[in-house]
């Protein structure tokens, strides 16, 4: 049996683990504002495996990474990108006419949106689930 002391040092462990995923999670929502549409492909990426690795798991159905790269090598990084969300959230896409594409997204069971702009749409798409 796991002793009171033993019991806070796993706790703590799992809070830093989940703080450290978050702050990933940060430094992708920012990486995507300031992405060119070239990145797309990476970021994308980068989304799956921090929810593949998402600390007590995200609970989602992932695509595999596999198939996020075969979107990736034939241009259709949105396809991968929607993929990853599309079981887990409502999401709108926009584009206005100067080119700067917008997400938003509604996590099922959440009850809260969260939006994000980008030079591709799957970069603003990625950015609203970092968020």
């Amino acid at each position: 049996m796991a002793s009171t002391r033993d019991r806070r040092t796993m706790n703590s462990q799992a809070h830093q683990e989940l703080e450290s995923w978050r702050e990933a999670l940060g430094g992708l929502a920012l990486s995507c504002a300031s992405a060119g549409e070239s990145e797309a492909g990476a970021l994308v990426l980068t989304l799956h495996s921090l929810i593949a690795n998402a600390p007590r798991g995200s609970g989602w159905a992932l695509p595999s990474r596999g198939a996020i790269e075969h979107w990736n090598s034939v241009g259709a990084e949105l396809i991968g990108a929607l993929s990853l969300v599309e079981h887990q959230a409502g999401y709108m896409l926009s584009h206005g006419p100067g080119g700067e594409h917008m997400a938003t997204i509604a996590l099922a069971g959440s009850g809260e949106e969260a939006s994000a702009a980008g030079s591709h749409a799957a970069i603003a798409l990625v950015g609203a689930v970092a968020t």
